[in-house]
């Protein structure tokens, strides 16, 4: 049997505070989406956090597709997640992908290398195929 982490009451409060974010941002600007993806990265020796989501929509993904509110919402979010880690003592992830499908199926994968694991955030390269391996894991056929 999995045992549950001790942080897992704060990481399911911010996980769905995640999603809730996500979700409005698709249905502001994406209306009839199929999938939606997140990389987060938090360095904890520089305290930068790097974010980078797609969308999937009628077959395409698309990045750049937050408006400035719900991103700014979103990075608040994380940091609060992550303050509520580090306020009770439990160890901080580097990085995460969050994925959720129009049908509802999320998933939540967090790691703490130091390297970020495969959900580094590659601010020269393209960041789609980690997001897409994200959106496989999650069970969901992504192109």
């Amino acid at each position: 049997m999995t045992q549950l982490p001790p942080s897992q009451s704060i990481d399911d409060d911010y996980t769905f505070r995640l999603l809730g974010v996500l979700t409005a941002a698709g249905r502001e600007t994406a209306e009839g989406w199929s999938e939606i993806g997140l990389l987060i990265n938090f360095d904890p020796n520089t305290y930068e956090l790097r974010t980078f989501s797609n969308v999937v929509w009628r077959g395409q993904h698309y990045d750049s597709w937050i408006t400035d509110a719900l991103q700014n919402e979103l990075i608040n979010t994380a940091l609060g997640w992550l303050k509520a880690l580090y306020d009770a003592g439990y160890p901080l992830w580097t990085s995460m992908f969050l994925g959720i499908n129009s049908d509802k199926y999320f998933l939540w994968e967090p790691s703490y290398e130091a390297d970020f694991g495969p959900w580094r955030v590659d601010l020269e390269g393209d960041n789609w195929p980690a997001v897409a391996a994200g959106l496989r894991k999650m069970g969901t056929d992504t192109q």
